[in-house]
């Protein structure tokens, strides 16, 4: 397998989730037929069977439940790889120096660091003290 398609994966993702390719079709705002044809060529391109189609749903294969187990962590890391790439584009990255005095400013300023480190992907605040 050389390429894992992360819109497959997300396809296959809401059918366990919703435990029906046609529910996940109207969660992803996609038909039943491409979604069911994400999750086929998933599996042809893993070389298993991730899930069993029934009249009631659908059932996790035991690779199916690991996939399912290891995807959204692939996702998350996915999502920050490109938020880092992106605020490293927009020069969104980098390093700020905070000088403070510690005795009057020191909580504000950990609140500060927090906010500006939570918000601006790529930065890196250091502090020290006047």
């Amino acid at each position: 397998m050389d390429d894992l398609d992360l819109g497959q994966l997300r396809s296959f993702l809401a059918v366990t989730r919703e435990r029906s390719i046609t529910r996940a079709g109207v969660a992803l705002n996609l038909t039943q037929q491409a979604v069911s044809k994400h999750v086929r060529q998933l599996e042809r391109s893993l070389g298993v069977t991730l899930l069993v189609r029934t009249s009631r749903g659908v059932l996790l294969t035991a690779a199916g439940e690991q996939l399912a187990a290891d995807a959204p962590a692939l996702l998350h890391d996915v999502g920050r790889v490109a938020e880092r790439a992106r605020a490293a584009g927009g020069a969104e990255s980098g390093t700020l120096r905070l000088v403070c005095c510690p005795a009057t400013t020191a909580l504000f300023a950990v609140a500060v660091v927090e906010s500006l480190e939570a918000t601006v992907p790529g930065l890196q605040v250091t502090m020290t003290t006047a």
